[in-house]
């Protein structure tokens, strides 16, 4: 079984989902209700229209799952567990990020970085990878 499972930007599985149905919008209107939503520096490569062409089906793709998937109560993991979100990540709650916690007997530990829900590609991301490295290293 794995070790550590490491998540980011999103509330844990058994809380109901903000939205169910941006991923059955057409192109546009999608677009638009992400940017409302989680605004943020990654919409600038969504408003490049080859950078757009190149992840709006990736982007509907992982909307689908996250929107349509159902928790189903079970056995909990093993492993621990570091649950990820950037500090002004308005789509993860702070109960929603500790939430996480439940889904493991293992260790859990929740932290927030510098920025917004795409925290990763700017402010935080260097610190992100710092503590990545910190837990595999034990």
């Amino acid at each position: 079984p794995p070790e550590m499972l490491f998540v980011s930007g999103r509330e844990a599985p058994q809380l109901e989902a903000g939205h169910r149905e941006l991923h059955r919008q057409d192109d546009e209107t999608m677009l638009r209700m992400l940017e409302e939503k989680y605004a943020g520096d990654a919409n600038v490569v969504l408003a490049d229209t080859t950078m757009r062409d190149l992840f709006l089906s990736i982007v509907r793709a992982d909307l689908t799952v996250v929107e349509t998937y159902c928790f189903v109560p079970g056995e909990k993991l093993t492993c621990d567990m570091r649950a990820f979100a950037g500090v002004n990540d308005q789509s993860v709650s702070e109960d929603g990020l500790r939430a996480w916690a439940d889904v493991t007997s293992g260790k859990f530990h929740a932290q927030r970085f510098a920025g917004d829900h795409f925290y990763h590609f700017g402010a935080g991301q260097d610190e992100l990878l710092e503590t990545v490295a910190a837990s595999l290293r034990g």
